[in-house]
Order: structure tokens, then C-alpha cells, then sequence
């Protein structure tokens, strides 16, 4: 509904004095003692019609900012307007994803909004801020098909008294429908104890329309917050996003498997006798002691998390991945509740496959770990013996690039007994990775793949290199056929996508490309030259070159 745009104004609003029948009232009301207490919506939840993209959430905080300064001075017919009176005003013209807040000051409101935000099942696009001195935290009101709904957006109960003839305390983050004959008590000593219920407390009651036509005051006493258009580009968004899923053939969907994966033959042999038969038969492995544990270990880029992830989706298994120092938590005890939650969810679900990356992060020498840190390795331990123990269908793959500093407790059989190198790949590697890689593509017949993966072998490249340099042969076709000038002047064409075939010399120009801005990103930095391995010695296996400058750097790629 639109409505006219209003100037911010300050209300000074006189605390309304308690009749003594009110008093009598509210104190009969209490000693029926019918008080249940609201932990849930007392009504139906509001529908998010928009996929739970909220405007007010909790990484979208709320923000006043920019809204004019409300002015000090406030025309006295302001302040005789009940607050009552004041929110059937506005609640006459809101929709169903506005809101009215109600608190002392604006830091107030933004602040419960932000901690209570979750409570909104609508995509707020309107916020209507209405200053009352006598609300100690904040309340809000919304339109509902049944009648106003009331939220606590506090943190202490509110008392609601002669809703079909029972009393209520409506609890912090809970919301309630009310009939224009309930009455609203808010009070800030307001306690479970319904006995020390205070007589001082503020009340009102929540109308559908106000007594008299108040039009023309409301932007006296309401701060409008309008986000309408923003919350239309995101609806947008999302609903385009909808219909491309709703109307996608899952068949054609893409998923890619062990049969995708480039090179590594011997590590995908293992995984599938040691992981994906055991999966798919568990029959034949009934009195066999699995190993649950695997460690895949070797430089980076070489395509550790990638095979992991092929292997779950041949198995069709449940699939966790985390990082492994992501559930580090800030209390006591906080870290191995969530490594316990992990394993739970992945028993819950098998079979299944966790994936630990960087598991070197937690799983060092206990020797060289803080107090806290041995604590939660020691936990994970437990959690990797406990799947032996119990044949669970769970199976954890670790990955990392510095196998040297693991715990010997946790290469052992029974937790992460097996452990596969990832080398850096060969030249039939290369061939292999890039004929997989470009299976999709549409390519020029005379490219030389072959000339190319020799290129790409000498100068010491991997897999996840070569996915970049695929990218930048794109972008090379793009600029030879001047798709960038049409995307720009809106005249691109579906068949100007369709119809790109890639040339050899936007490959190698992909390819420097790739190799220019690696050595810009090295210079100066002690950043590894692009898929360089250090030979091994006897102490380490794989060591970052540390060259003074970009060309002696770059020099030893080949």
C-alpha cells in the first residue's frame, strides 16, 4: 500500500495514569493465577514467502542510519494521543511484511531487533519505529489473516490479560495473536512470580483501527524505514534462481565421479576397495575389521578434496566436509561437543563420508599442542576407535601436505591406518587430467593435446592449475569474439555462447596468461612457483622455495 512520504518527528508521550477500576481489574486478573507461560508462537507461524531472505536477520543487522533527527519539539495535540491509539493508526496501513517497533530510543530497537530477528518468518520491507518512553524494551506489532500479532522483542515477560477470559505471559522472542478486548501489560520488574506482579505497570490494549481519523499526524509520531526496492532486487534474485532449479532436469544435472578424476589410478584403487565396495556391499565385508580412516597426503592442488567428494558421490553417501580448524569453539568444552555433533550426524546418516581437510591443524604431535588443543585431538580419537569398534558405515578421509607432523596415534590401524600420497602428477598424468578436464569443451580439431600436456608437464603444473588455465582459453575466445563488447551493450545471444569453439592459441594464450600472473603474485612473497615439488630429502618432503627474485623463482619451473 503507499503512502505518503513523512518527515521524522520526536513524541513525548505522558505515562497514562491507572483508573482505580483498571487497578481492581488487573489485580483480579492476577489472582485467578491462570498464567501459562508462552514459549511458542501462541498464533501461526507468518509464511516466509520469500525463502527465509529476511531484510532484518541475523547477518543483516537492522540499521537506523541516515533516518533525519527527530526534532525536539512536539505539538501538544502529540502528546494526548494514546499510544494505542497511535499504533491502530499505523496498523490500518500496514501490509504483511511491514512492522511497527515500539521502544524507548532508536540504539534500543536496532538492538532487539537484532538479537530477537529470527522471530520473523516474513521478508520485512517496511519498518515503522513509533518512540515511546514507556516501553522499557521493545515491542513490535504485524499483521496477521486472524487478527494483530504482538512480538516481545525483550528479554523479560509480558503480561496479556483477558484474552478469552485467561491471562499470559508472552516470553522473550514470542509472539501471540490479540483480540481488541486484551489487554497489554508491560512492566520492567515484570517476573515469572505472577504475586509480584508490579500495579505501575504500562498498558494498552492493540485495535485494527483507531477511534478517531489520525492520517494526518502519523508522520508526527512514526519513523518510517522503507526498503521496499532492495528487498525487490533480492526477491528477484531469489526467484529466478527458483524457477532455474524448479524447471531443471535433475538427470542432466551436473555430478562428477571417481571416473572424472585426472591421473592418481593407484589412489582411486585403494579408495574404492577400502571405502566405496564396503559402501555398496557391505555383505561381502561382514567379518572383516575395516579401516574407517584414511589419510590422503601430498602437495597441494594435486587434487586431494576432489577425489574425496568423486568418491562420495559414486558411493552415494552422506558427505561432510570440514575444515579442521573450523570447530574450534570459544568455551570450555565447546570444541570436542562439536567434533562429538559431527560424528553424530554422520552416524545418523550413513553411510556416510567425513572429510577432515588440513587435518594437520589438529591432528599435530601432542607433544608440540596446548592444553586444549590435546584435549580435542584426544577427542577425535576416541571418535575414530568408537567406528571401529562399532562397524559404523562412516568412513573419515583426512587431507594434507605436511603428513610429517602427525601424531603417531593417529596413523595407527583402527583410526587413520592407511595413508595415500597424492604425487605431483606425470606427463601421462597431465594427459589424462586435461582430456577429462576438456571433455565438455567444444575444440578446435587441430589443437595438439598432446604438445600441450608437455607444456603444461614441463613447466610444473597440476590439476588445479589446469582448471584455471581452461578458465583463461575462455576468456581469450571471449575477447577473439568480442563477447565481452556484447554483454556490455546488451546484445548478447544464446548462440553466441553456444556456437565458441576454443582454438590451440587461446589455450596457450590461457596459458601465459595463468603463468604471468602467478609470477606477479610471487614477487617479493615467499610463495611457492606454480607446482613446483622440491625433490625429497630424508628430513622433509616437500619444502617452499624461497628465491630473492621473481625470475630465479620462475626459473626453476622449466
Amino acid at each position: 500500500m503507499k503512502i505518503t512520504s513523512i518527515n521524522a518527528f520526536k513524541t513525548q508521550y505522558s505515562k497514562k495514569t491507572q483508573t482505580d477500576e483498571s487497578k481492581n481489574v488487573l489485580k483480579s486478573n492476577i489472582q485467578s493465577r491462570n498464567v501459562p507461560m508462552l514459549n511458542q508462537l501462541q498464533t501461526n507461524q507468518l509464511i516466509d514467502y520469500n525463502y527465509g531472505h529476511l531484510l532484518v536477520n541475523k547477518k543483516n543487522n537492522v540499521s537506523f542510519k541516515g533516518i533525519e533527527k527527530i526534532g525536539s519539539i512536539v505539538p501538544s495535540v502529540i502528546k494526548r494521543i494514546p499510544f494505542e491509539e497511535r499504533l491502530a493508526s499505523l496498523y490500518e496501513i500496514i501490509g504483511s511484511s511491514d512492522v511497527i517497533v515500539a521502544a524507548k530510543n532508536k540504539k534500543t530497537a536496532q538492538t532487539l531487533l537484532n538479537k530477537a530477528s529470527g522471530v520473523f518468518d516474513e521478508v520485512i520491507k517496511r519498518i515503522f519505529f513509533v518512540p515511546e518512553e514507556n516501553i522499557p524494551e521493545a515491542i513490535a506489532v504485524v499483521r496477521t489473516d486472524l487478527a494483530p500479532g504482538l512480538i516481545n522483542l525483550g528479554e523479560n515477560p509480558i503480561l496479556i490479560t483477558n484474552l478469552e477470559k485467561k491471562n499470559y505471559l508472552v516470553g522473550p522472542k514470542s509472539s501471540i495473536w490479540l483480540q481488541e478486548d486484551a489487554k497489554v501489560h508491560i512492566g520492567e520488574n515484570l517476573g515469572m512470580d505472577i504475586l509480584k506482579f508490579p500495579d505501575n505497570t504500562f498498558q494498552f490494549s492493540i485495535k485494527e483501527k483507531s477511534s478517531e481519523n489520525l492520517s494526518m499526524l502519523r508522520p508526527q509520531f512514526a519513523i518510517p524505514i522503507n526498503k521496499t526496492d532492495d528487498v525487490k532486487k533480492s526477491i528477484d534474485n531469489i526467484n529466478k534462481k527458483t524457477f532455474k532449479d524448479l524447471f531443471t532436469d535433475e538427470s542432466a544435472a551436473k555430478t562428477f565421479g571417481l571416473a572424472d578424476v585426472g591421473g592418481m589410478k593407484d589412489v582411486i584403487k585403494e579408495l574404492k576397495r577400502n571405502i566405496l565396495y564396503p559402501i555398496k556391499r557391505p555383505d561381502l565385508y561382514a567379518n572383516r575389521n575395516l579401516n574407517h580412516g584414511i589419510i590422503l597426503y601430498g602437495p597441494p592442488g594435486t587434487g586431494k578434496t576432489f577425489v574425496a567428494k568423486a568418491l562420495a558421490n559414486d558411493a552415494g553417501a552422506a558427505y561432510f566436509e570440514v575444515n579442521a580448524g573450523s570447530l574450534r569453539g570459544g568455551l570450555v568444552g565447546q570444541t570436542e561437543a562439536n567434533w562429538r555433533k559431527l560424528f553424530q550426524d554422520a552416524i545418523d546418516n550413513q553411510p556416510s563420508i567425513i572429510l577432515v581437510d588440513e587435518c594437520d591443524a589438529v591432528f599435530k604431535q601432542r607433544s608440540s599442542l596446548q592444553p586444549y588443543a590435546a584435549d580435542e585431538l584426544n577427542q577425535i580419537l576416541s571418535l575414530l576407535s568408537d567406528l571401529e569398534k562399532n562397524n559404523e558405515q562412516v568412513f573419515v578421509i583426512s587431507t594434507t601436505n605436511k603428513i610429517e607432523m602427525l601424531d603417531d596415534a593417529v596413523v595407527r590401524g583402527g583410526r587413520l591406518g592407511k595413508q595415500l600420497e597424492i604425487k605431483a602428477p606425470s606427463l601421462d598424468d597431465i594427459k589424462d587430467i586435461l582430456e577429462k578436464q576438456l571433455k565438455n569443451f567444444n575444440i578446435d580439431k587441430n589443437f595438439d593435446k598432446n604438445k600441450f600436456a608437455k607444456k603444461l608437464f614441463d613447466k610444473g603444473l597440476n590439476g588445479s592449475d589446469l582448471k584455471c588455465i581452461n578458465d583463461n582459453a575462455y576468456d581469450m575466445a571471449f575477447e577473439r569474439l568480442n563477447i565481452f563488447e556484447k554483454i556490455e551493450q546488451d546484445l548478447i545471444k544464446e548462440e553466441d555462447i553456444k556456437n565458441i569453439i576454443l582454438t590451440e592459441e587461446d589455450f596457450y594464450k590461457g596459458l601465459d596468461k595463468y603463468i604471468s600472473q602467478n609470477i606477479k603474485a610471487s614477487g617479493g612473497t615467499k610463495r611457492r612457483p606454480v607446482g613446483f615439488i622440491q625433490p625429497e630429502t630424508s628430513e622433509q618432503k616437500y619444502v617452499i622455495v624461497k628465491k630473492e627474485k621473481p625470475e630465479e623463482r620462475f626459473a626453476a619451473m622449466g
